[in-house]
């Protein structure tokens, strides 16, 4: 059995569904007459480490069983160990909140995965202000040879890195970014008690999480009582993203649209999440949990509201 057909096998057993225009989603098509572009078809992986969750590595299956792309590198920048173990374990308030905020999520090895190509760089990232560079001998013999690159868990990449593909690099964000952009992976969205968000599929720029946008995929927060629980439902609303994407840029009448600064949501930092910010998370864990609770004999529970006249945003 060829590598390709493993992969349709593997794509058969995890009972993939490919949804092909998600709702919500921002694009422009190309009026200006310009040069067509190459197609893409060859795609480098750039990891911070090999151990992906369960839904980017479902994304990639669908990428490579849906288009004509296909993986024909990877550079690591990470652990070359056993899959990270998260927060603390046990009994006590801390693994109890830890639990509330981060979902229990199942990790995969990508390089055991049949769609792993043979070519695999592991390298270390340069410190780069805020961001991190790669080095220049894995750009111009790596990175410069893919179509597109796609980046899971480097971090803020800036430098020569972010030109190098001919169609750039293609990065998550779990946040519509015309809504919320920079750290948080969902936390504001729960906080400020939002009954719907999204995942943004977007080309890296030198700025945060204003790059062009290849496609936006929309999702209700319904039944969500947790962080944990948001962060699940964004995970699982990226798997399409990746093929959807490889589709569109394969699409001579489509164009990735850059949104202008006016349309594009509140950027937040580290920064933001001051102690009272703290607390209301805190408290907002402790009530839903509650309502949980007395809801168990029937009803319906909603989640609870932190917020007093207005939405929480960025400390500035």
């Amino acid at each position: 059995m060829n590598g390709k057909a493993l992969i349709s096998r593997l794509a058969t057993i995890l009972n993939m569904d490919a949804r092909l225009t998600p709702s919500g989603t921002a694009s422009r098509r190309s009026t200006d007459g310009g040069t067509e572009q190459s197609p893409v078809r060859d795609v480098c992986l750039l990891l911070g480490s090999r151990w992906v969750p369960m839904q980017f590595h479902r994304a990639l299956v669908e990428m490579v069983v849906e288009t004509e792309a296909e993986l024909v590198s990877i550079v690591l920048a990470g652990e070359d160990d056993a899959p990270p173990t998260d927060g603390p374990s046990g009994r006590g308030p801390l693994a109890w909140l830890h639990a509330r905020r981060d979902p229990d999520i199942e990790r995969v090895d990508v390089l055991a995965q049949p769609y792993a190509p043979t070519t695999v760089v592991r390298t270390s990232t340069i410190p780069d202000g805020p961001g991190v560079e790669l080095p220049d001998d894995v750009v111009d013999g790596v990175v410069l040879e893919a179509d597109v690159a796609v980046q899971y868990g480097m971090g803020l990449l800036a430098g020569r890195v972010l030109d190098a593909p001919d169609r750039g690099i293609l990065s998550f964000h779990h946040g519509d970014v015309r809504e919320y952009r920079g750290i948080g992976f969902g936390f504001w969205e729960f906080l400020n008690g939002e009954s719907e968000g999204g995942v943004t599929l977007q080309i890296l720029s030198e700025e945060i999480d204003a790059g062009e946008i290849v496609a936006i995929r929309r999702t209700d927060f319904e039944g969500v009582m947790s962080l944990g629980e948001l962060r699940r439902r964004l995970l699982e609303t990226s798997i399409p993203l990746l093929a959807i994407g490889i589709r569109r840029l394969n699409d001579p009448e489509f164009s990735p649209r850059a949104f202008s600064e006016d349309e594009l949501g509140d950027l937040y930092y580290a920064s933001d999440v001051t102690t009272p910010v703290k607390v209301g998370y805190v408290y907002t864990e402790v009530v839903n949990a509650l309502q949980a609770l007395s809801s168990d004999g029937g009803g319906t529970s909603a989640r609870a509201d932190p917020r007093t006249d207005r939405r929480t945003g960025p400390a500035r």
